[in-house]
C-alpha cells in the first residue's frame, strides 16, 4: 500500500524535524567514532552517508509488513 498523503501533509513538520535530527546525529556520531578510532580522513568526512539510505529500506519494510501481517502491520505502516 501507499502512504496516505493526507497523513503525510499533516505530519510533514514533524517528519522534517525528525529527518534533520537523524541526519545531524548520524553525522556527529560518525565523526566522533572516526576520531576515536583514528580512521582515515575520508571515513571521518563521508562515513555517515552510508547510514542515510537506511530510511528508504525501513519504508519498504513497513509496506511488506503491512501486507503480510494486517493485524499489526497496517497501523505500523502509517505510524
Amino acid at each position: 500500500g501507499a502512504m496516505y498523503s493526507t497523513l503525510l501533509l499533516t505530519a510533514w513538520p514533524a517528519a522534517v524535524g525528525l529527518c534533520a535530527a537523524r541526519i545531524v546525529s548520524m553525522y556527529v556520531g560518525a565523526k566522533a567514532g572516526a576520531s576515536c578510532s583514528d580512521s582515515p580522513p575520508a571515513m571521518a568526512s563521508y562515513g555517515w552517508l552510508a547510514f542515510v539510505t537506511q530510511a528508504g529500506v525501513s519504508l519498504g519494510l513497513t509496506e511488506e509488513i503491512g501486507a503480510k501481517f494486517e493485524l499489526f502491520g497496517k497501523p505500523l505502516e502509517t505510524a
